[in-house]
């Protein structure tokens, strides 16, 4: 789940000259989808920052196989969604 937050924060400070401006940027989208899910608790099954303690699922006497093959194939379709969006703009800013 980190690498897909830090995806998106590549792709967001592609959208800033400025690093500052990016930096607090990424920090405020951060804490507000961190705290989406107390006010919204819909929103926490379809935001990959949710996920970011994935590793307590290790921790439990039987391990969810199934809930963890699902959580990895949501992990890493956000990670392809935001890769290839930040390609396309990156490519679209270079030309």
């Amino acid at each position: 789940p980190m690498a897909v937050i830090a995806i998106f924060a590549a792709l967001v400070a592609q959208w800033f000259k400025s690093s500052t401006t990016a930096i607090v940027v990424c920090i405020a989208v951060y804490a507000a989808l961190k705290v989406l899910p107390l006010f919204l608790p819909e929103a926490a099954v379809w935001s990959p920052f949710a996920y970011t303690d994935w590793h307590e699922l290790w921790l439990q006497p039987s391990v969810p196989v199934l809930r963890l093959m699902n959580i990895f194939v949501f992990i890493s379709a956000y990670s392809i969604i935001g890769y290839t969006a930040g390609l396309f703009r990156f490519t679209g800013k270079s030309l």
